[in-house]
């Protein structure tokens, strides 16, 4: 092989050998586009990069070796089909026989598709994993993040991804026969907004039709059920994570062709808005129902109809519900939208009540994680007692960014947050108050620190130190309250058990 001259350093040569013993090359990955097949360029010759594939596919292959030859990832997922066929027993008395024997038929034809497909193709590929890792050329190619590692077998391609400090493992199946699936509705009301919640979120389009992959057999199962009628199934990859192996499912429709899935979202009638939150967060959202949040992950270019769609929320709800957009992206491309706290409670409580109970019937049996979130959120109480300040008869809002303490007063109208803020002026410095975009209102936002020396804040201070004791328990950002509180009493040591080392 001849990966590096033989002008070249002997610690080249050192470099090189991990790859040198197998007789293989590793090269500069060319193709994989427009049809063309990804194959080898020009060998590497960076001793650097050498190290670091070396360091990619002995990850790799430890991860396999734990975690993918055992088959544990089958009994894993036969396991959990088995679980979920029992589950769906808790459906006899409230719903036909009818429905019970359709559901109960998508799990068998899964469960066979396990047993005559995947299986048997397990079965030759398991040996061809730890070859094509041993003796196959390596391509190699640079993105953003790092380097991209692509080793090709006859029925299986593993790739290793460096993506920043994070390692992405996958063994990718070729040759493996899909299955036909054809499903009978049980819904018997019009599912259009859950439809679209799941095409607006995990699904694409291929040659027309729907399109979804996921690791997560509640989501294949809810997507044959939603999209019923004529689908495609089959197991596409591993991906391998460093403590588990879970099965990337590949599902397509066969009935139902692609379509602007959010542009005919933000139509639909302001009852329907939340069945079509509700599917977009089982697909692209975050549910934490022990920090009161919930975060929708969507295309940064996509802002405006999203802003149309979370409008007509607060038809739903008796309580207005406020958004804001997180300014902790990484990406320029997404936005995070938050629902924190109290807006959070109150948006699981009206999912909760506007889910026709077949779907959450449907969410409870097969045991869906961010649903189970939801209902623990809808059954908690409000109290927001704790978290606001009156400030010349203003309630304001406490928020701390970045270890400052804001006063903030949201309005949905911009008129009435000028009108306020002259007001306010009259009174304060019209330097330490502004009005700015806040999600889907108009904040009114004055920074403590701007204040301190004014007589009101002698006032607020004891309830502002009060409200910030109150949120440390819950809060995952300790650091960052332990910097509000000592901005706000750098001389209190004793506040919210505070000692002279700045730990609470």
């Amino acid at each position: 092989m001849h990966l590096i001259q033989d002008q070249k350093a002997s610690s080249n040569e050192a470099s090189k050998e991990y790859l040198r013993d197998n007789g293989r090359i590793i090269c500069w990955g060319v193709g994989g586009k427009r049809g063309k097949k990804y194959r080898c360029g020009t060998e590497v010759d960076d001793p650097e990069i050498i190290g670091k594939v070396k360091e990619l596919i002995s990850e790799a292959e430890k991860r396999i070796k734990d975690h993918v030859l055992n088959g544990s990832w089958i009994m894993r997922c036969e396991s959990e089909l088995e679980n979920i066929e029992k589950n769906i027993e808790m459906l006899r008395g409230k719903y036909n026989d009818s429905i019970i024997y359709v559901i109960k038929g998508v799990i068998e034809r899964i469960k066979n598709y396990v047993d005559k497909n995947l299986i048997r193709f397990w079965s030759k590929a398991h040996d061809e994993i730890i070859k094509t890792i041993k003796y196959s050329d390596v391509m190699v190619r640079k993105t953003r993040t790092g380097i991209t590692v692509i080793i090709k077998g006859d029925h299986v391609r593993l790739t290793v991804q460096e993506i920043n400090s994070s390692i992405i493992v996958r063994i990718s199946f070729h040759g493996i026969k899909s299955a036909k699936i054809h499903v009978q509705d049980i819904w018997g009301i019009d599912m259009t907004p859950e439809q679209l919640g799941f095409e607006t979120s995990d699904m694409g389009m291929a040659s027309n039709k729907l399109m979804m992959s996921t690791t997560h057999l509640w989501q294949l199962i809810l997507g044959l059920l939603l999209f019923h009628g004529d689908s495609s199934i089959k197991v596409s990859a591993l991906s391998v994570k460093p403590n588990k192996t879970e099965i990337v499912w590949k599902m397509r429709t066969l009935s139902y062709h692609w379509r602007e899935a959010l542009q005919i979202a933000k139509d639909l009638a302001k009852e329907e808005i939340v069945r079509y939150l509700l599917s977009f967060i089982l697909g692209d959202g975050y549910v934490s129902s022990k920090h009161r949040e919930i975060r929708l992950i969507i295309a940064a270019s996509d802002i405006k109809p999203w802003e149309e769609i979370l409008e007509k929320l607060n038809y739903n709800s008796p309580e207005k519900i406020m958004w804001s957009i997180d300014d902790k992206t990484s990406s320029s491309n997404v936005i995070r939208i938050r629902f924190n706290s109290t807006n959070a409670i109150l948006l699981s409580k009206i999912i909760v009540s506007k889910t026709p109970s077949i779907m959450a019937d449907m969410l409870t049996i097969l045991n869906t994680e961010k649903w189970n979130n939801i209902i623990k959120m809808a059954n908690m109480n409000i109290n927001r007692k704790i978290r606001q300040v009156r400030l010349y008869g203003i309630n304001f809002s406490i928020f701390i960014k970045k270890g400052k303490i804001l006063l903030v007063k949201r309005f949905k109208e911009l008129q009435k947050a000028k009108n306020t803020i002259n007001i306010l002026r009259s009174i304060l410095n019209e330097k330490v108050m502004h009005i700015q975009k806040w999600g889907n209102t108009y904040a009114l936002v004055i920074p403590i620190s701007e204040i301190i020396g004014n007589d009101i804040f002698q006032e607020l201070k004891p309830q502002i130190l009060n409200i910030i004791c109150k949120r440390y328990e819950k809060s995952r950002n300790k650091k960052e309250l332990v910097k509000a509180i000592l901005s706000l009493a750098p001389m209190e040591i004793n506040s919210c058990g505070q000692n002279n080392s700045g730990k609470l």
